[in-house]
């Protein structure tokens, strides 16, 4: 199952020099909270990419869909209660 993720270039504050700068390679918002609180998107710098979900996260959406009262998933040729 393939996920369409949402990459930019963001603006943050160099450790070791204090100065502002452009990060070189794109990441996710939740990515750039991480790693550089405080960063700020690039605008017009939005790449779309699509990347294969892995079976953990494919799993975790088939585990969510039963707590929410899913009888069966609807490609498997069964119905779905929401």
């Amino acid at each position: 199952m393939m996920k369409r993720i949402e990459l930019w270039l963001w603006t943050i504050r160099d450790d070791l020099t204090g100065k502002v700068r452009v990060t070189r390679h794109r990441m996710t918002a939740d990515d750039a909270a991480s790693i550089h609180p405080g960063a700020v998107r690039v605008p017009g710098s939005l790449e779309y990419r699509d990347v294969e979900q892995s079976k953990d996260a494919e799993l975790s959406v088939s585990i969510d869909a039963w707590m929410r009262g899913a009888t069966a998933l609807p490609e498997a040729g069964g119905t779905a209660r929401d």
